[in-house]
């Protein structure tokens, strides 16, 4: 069932991404009134809830979020229903209570992702005798607490690597660069960063200090979702500004060349190589010396 779980995903992360930026549009809309305030609680639900169904295929097959009736179909016969929209899916509450138990930033946000869902049904039921006051903080709050914490890259078009900051790629860079522009969200995001970062950088994409060294061996960006592993990089003190381990370079390069390195925090660009002797990378200042050996 290849097939069928890729194109599921598929139709999955284009309705993600349409309800994300619908939400952007009223959110970040200047005149914005109660509708906009209305779409984009019922928009950022809507998300919320595709991404959960992605990721219950993804690690559970399509049986997990396709209604039991189907599951004794040809792959055939339910592409043909999904392509005329007659194939059923389960109800998002188990999606929900699978991503809640299996992924930490979900059971972290539990509280936040509960809040949306009393929104959307409220309005959807009843609703909403009065509109949520800081309904901006919020939204803000879920892009960053959990969209920004998702890596993409599998459901990118062209297979985007590690280095591509992937929350922009998948919203727009027009739309990124007004998120950015918004009071609120840059210091959200280097406030989440901070809380849950051992160090924090200056990003290089986007310029925010909201590039954590996260206890996953990941480098990530609560503002823009620039992602590294701490696998593939290095980190030495600057000596350009004086900082500590802010002067990242590839480690898989390092030995036997030189190797590009930038400082997180003042944006030199400079030189290490790893020293055959005992193994330690260091800058090049003028001429290259081992910092240990020499």
């Amino acid at each position: 069932m290849k097939l069928l779980s890729k194109e599921l995903e598929r139709l999955l992360m284009i309705s993600c991404k349409r309800f994300l930026n619908h939400a952007l549009d009223h959110i970040l809309n200047a005149e914005r009134n109660d509708v906009d305030i209305v779409q984009s609680i019922l928009n950022v639900q809507g998300a919320i809830e595709v991404i959960s169904k992605v990721y219950h295929l993804r690690n559970e097959g399509w049986m997990a979020i396709i209604d039991n009736r189907h599951h004794s179909e040809t792959e055939d016969e339910l592409l043909d229903k999904l392509s005329k929209g007659e194939l059923k899916t389960k109800q998002y509450w188990k999606s929900k209570e699978y991503v809640e138990k299996s992924m930490d930033y979900f059971s972290e946000a539990k509280p936040l992702l509960k809040k949306f869902q009393h929104y959307r049904n409220s309005i959807a039921h009843l609703g909403l005798s009065e509109l949520p006051e800081f309904i901006d903080s919020d939204i803000l709050e879920v892009l960053i607490r959990v969209i920004n914490t998702l890596n993409w890259d599998e459901s990118m078009p062209g297979g985007f690597s590690q280095m591509v900051d992937s929350t922009i790629q998948f919203i727009g860079e027009s739309r990124f660069k007004e998120l950015l522009k918004h009071p609120d969200y840059r210091e959200l995001a280097e406030d989440k960063a901070r809380e849950v970062g051992l160090t924090v950088h200056k990003c290089f994409q986007c310029n925010s200090r909201a590039w954590s060294r996260t206890d996953y061996e990941e480098l990530l960006c609560y503002a823009c979702g620039y992602r590294l592993s701490e696998e593939l990089v290095g980190f030495e003190d600057c000596t350009a500004c004086g900082s500590e381990q802010t002067l990242i370079y590839d480690k898989i390069q390092e030995h036997g060349c030189d190797v590009p390195a930038r400082c997180t925090e003042c944006s030199n660009m400079t030189i290490v190589a790893r020293c055959d002797a005992c193994g330690t990378a260091s800058e090049y200042v003028g001429t290259w010396k081992c910092r240990v050996c020499e």
